[in-house]
C-alpha cells in the first residue's frame, strides 16, 4: 500500500471525478443511507468534485426474488427512484481520478443476495483507489486467494468499518487498517435529530413478524401493556400486512430516520437499525446475531451500552424494570459518537 497523499498534494491535485463502487439502486435502507452519506461526505471535502456511483446491480436477479417473495416490491421499485433521484451513476468503463471502495459488506464472501465479485475488489480500474468503511461481516477469504490479495495491495488507504475487516485486510497487505464510522452519520440534516418523542414502539427489521411475536408475548404479562400506543413496523412488514403496508413502503426512504426519532423505543436486528437509533440517540434494543456482532465488533460498541443487546429468548422474559431502564438513552454517548465522526472525516480528507 502507498503512503498517504500531503496536504500540499491534495490542495493541488486537479481531482474532478470521483466514482464510489458499492451496492446501489437496491430495496435496502441501510445501503441508501451508507450511499447517501458518503456522497454527502466527499462532495463536502472535494466540493468542486463529479461524484458518481457505479451502475453496476451484480444482484438484481436474486434481489428482485427476494423482494417478491418477502412482499416488499413496491419499496423495492420506489427506492429505485430515489436512488435515480439522488445520485449520479457512471459506467465501470468511466475515466476517474479517483475510485472509492465502499461501504457495507461489498467484500463480504458467499454474500445472501450479492455474489462474490471482483468488481469491487477493482477489477478493471486503473485509476487510484482508496475503500471507506467496506466489510467482510462476519466472513472471511483465506489468504491464498491470489486475486484478492493483489487487487488489495493496490489500495492508497483502506478505512474499515469493523475488525473481522481490518483482520482480512492485515492478512492480505500486512498494514493495518484505520477504522471509520459508517457513512450514514454524513446525512448531515438527519444527525441527532430534537423530535418529540411519541409513545410508539418502532420494529425494524426483515425478521420483524417474529420480533413482534415476542413482543406481544412480553406485553401479555404486563410488561408493556402500559408503555406504548402503538407498534410501527419500518422498512420491513410481514406479508399480511402488504395492503396496508404499501403507502409506508413507498415513501422516501429518509422518513424511517424521522420516525425512529420520535419513537420511545426501536427494536432491530440489523446493523443500519442501530445506527440510526445512535444518529437519533433513540432507545434501542438490538437482536444480536453472528453478522451484526461482526459489523459492531468495532469503536462503535464503545458509544453505547452493551445492555441494548438482547436475544430473542431474554425478550421473551426481559423484565418490566430491565424495560424501563432501556427507555434512558444517557448511555449513548454522542461525544463519543461526534469523535468517531471528526476522526473519520480527517482520515478521509487526508487520503482523497
Amino acid at each position: 500500500m502507498k503512503n498517504n497523499m500531503s496536504q500540499d498534494d491534495i490542495k493541488s491535485s486537479q481531482l474532478k471525478r470521483i466514482q464510489i463502487r458499492s451496492f446501489v439502486k437496491g430495496g435496502n435502507h441501510g445501503q441508501y443511507f451508507q450511499a447517501l452519506g458518503l456522497k454527502e461526505l466527499i462532495l463536502g471535502i472535494a466540493p468542486n468534485s463529479v461524484v458518481s456511483h457505479l451502475d453496476y446491480n451484480n444482484h438484481i436477479v436474486r434481489e428482485l426474488k427476494s423482494q417478491l417473495i418477502s412482499g416488499h416490491f413496491p419499496k423495492y421499485i420506489s427506492m429505485r427512484y430515489y436512488w435515480d433521484k439522488n445520485f449520479i451513476f457512471s459506467k465501470i468503463s468511466s475515466a476517474n481520478d479517483l475510485t472509492i471502495y465502499g461501504s457495507d459488506t461489498i467484500w463480504m464472501r458467499d454474500h445472501p443476495v450479492a455474489p462474490n465479485d471482483l468488481v469491487f475488489f477493482g477489477e478493471n480500474d486503473s485509476s487510484r483507489r482508496i475503500a471507506y468503511a467496506p466489510s467482510v461481516a462476519s466472513r472471511s477469504y483465506n489468504k491464498d486467494i491470489k486475486k484478492i490479495s493483489e487487487y488489495i495491495q493496490k489500495f492508497d488507504w483502506i478505512g474499515v468499518r469493523d475488525k473481522n475487516t481490518l483482520d482480512f485486510v492485515y492478512n492480505h497487505t500486512g498494514v493495518k487498517s484505520d477504522y471509520v464510522i459508517d457513512p450514514c452519520f454524513f446525512i448531515a440534516d438527519k444527525l441527532f435529530l430534537k423530535y418529540p418523542r411519541m409513545s410508539y414502539l418502532s420494529i425494524y427489521s426483515p425478521d420483524c413478524n417474529n420480533i413482534l411475536k415476542c413482543f406481544l408475548s412480553a406485553a401479555e404479562t404486563g410488561k408493556f401493556r402500559d408503555s406504548f400506543s402503538d407498534v410501527l413496523n419500518l422498512g420491513y412488514y410481514p406479508r399480511s400486512m402488504f395492503l396496508t403496508s404499501i403507502f409506508n413502503q413507498i415513501e422516501d426512504p429518509k422518513k424511517i430516520i424521522d420516525k425512529v426519532a420520535q419513537s420511545k423505543l426501536l427494536l432491530t436486528s440489523t446493523f443500519h437499525g442501530v445506527m440510526i437509533a445512535l444518529m437519533t440517540k433513540t432507545p434501542f434494543i438490538a437482536i444480536p446475531s453472528d453478522i451484526l456482532n461482526s459489523r459492531l465488533d468495532s469503536p462503535i460498541l464503545n458509544t453505547f451500552s452493551k445492555k441494548r443487546l438482547v436475544s430473542l429468548d431474554k425478550l421473551r422474559i426481559i423484565s418490566k424494570s430491565e424495560i424501563q431502564e432501556l427507555f434512558d438513552s444517557s448511555d449513548i454517548n454522542t461525544n463519543n459518537i461526534k469523535n468517531y465522526i471528526n476522526s473519520s472525516k480527517e482520515l478521509i480528507a487526508n487520503n482523497i
